[in-house]
């Protein structure tokens, strides 16, 4: 997290999986994360996205530090004085397109029926090996 208030509610909360070392936490910016290496086989963020100006970049460094069929997955619910469901759907386009850039294959939207608008949730995952291609192309989304 980038909060230091953040990561000590984190800390309480994860406790035990810290303990087991299962669970490690780190004060930090998401486009800008250690050098990790491949070894991170979920990334789940929630309510997030929408603060972070390049969505690209922030991709590029998940897909970084994921292995290969690891899988990204981001939630947003518009929380702005104008939210809609036509927010949460721009947003998914736009992170539909972020994922596709960096290289994210299989993705899908889930659209979350909560009040007062609804919730999408975007996954992307890391192409096995065999698959991963140095210029991923952008394709158009779909929402059903």
């Amino acid at each position: 997290d980038h909060s230091a208030q953040m990561l000590v509610q984190a800390a309480q909360r994860n406790a035990r999986s810290m303990t087991d070392g299962v669970t490690s936490l780190t004060l930090g910016n998401v486009d800008r994360l250690p050098p990790y290496g491949a070894v991170f086989d979920k990334v789940l963020s929630a309510n997030v996205i929408q603060f972070l100006p390049d969505k690209l970049a922030v991709f590029r460094e998940v897909f970084n530090v994921m292995r290969a069929g690891g899988r990204v997955a981001t939630t947003y619910q518009p929380r702005s004085a104008h939210r809609n469901r036509s927010a949460a759907l721009k947003m998914a386009d736009a992170i539909t397109c972020a994922m596709q850039a960096a290289g994210f294959v299989a993705i899908c939207t889930h659209e979350l029926d909560l009040k007062p608008v609804p919730a999408i949730c975007v996954i992307g995952m890391k192409a096995p090996e065999a698959e991963v291609t140095a210029t991923p192309t952008v394709k158009g989304t779909h929402h059903e």
